[in-house]
């Protein structure tokens, strides 16, 4: 169990980047009615592997990545808007849309994970 979780993670932190899917292409999958599904599936995928990761830490008595809240449900549109709020903090920091586009779905959903769900 404890080897699944660790290659769970580190599949979802180093997905190949031949089919790693950047900001860019969600937002152009989001806009297509075809492509949507796949893209909310993709994102579904992965929050369900950092639960998993996270559920893996707190089993062995590590420090977890986030300590969800008993107040905001962890699902599919939550999932969306953690994305949508870490894409605006950093449009608020000044990260050019060019260069924010480029990021990968991963790191930014990582990012907002950890800071809707603070562990304190």
């Amino acid at each position: 169990m404890k080897l699944a979780g660790v290659i769970l993670c580190y599949m979802a932190i180093t997905v190949n980047a031949a089919i790693a899917m950047d900001l860019k292409q969600f937002l152009q999958a989001q806009k297509d009615p075809e492509a949507r599904q796949s893209s909310e599936m993709y994102l579904a995928g992965i929050a369900e592997g950092f639960a998993y990761a996270n559920a893996e830490l707190i089993y062995d008595g590590k420090k977890p990545f986030f300590c969800r809240s008993k107040e905001l449900a962890f699902n599919e549109s939550n999932h969306k808007n953690i994305l949508a709020e870490s894409i605006t903090r950093y449009e608020k920091m000044g990260v050019l849309k060019s260069q924010l586009e480029k990021l990968s779905i991963v790191s930014i959903y990582f990012e907002g994970l950890q800071i809707t769900f603070p562990c304190q």
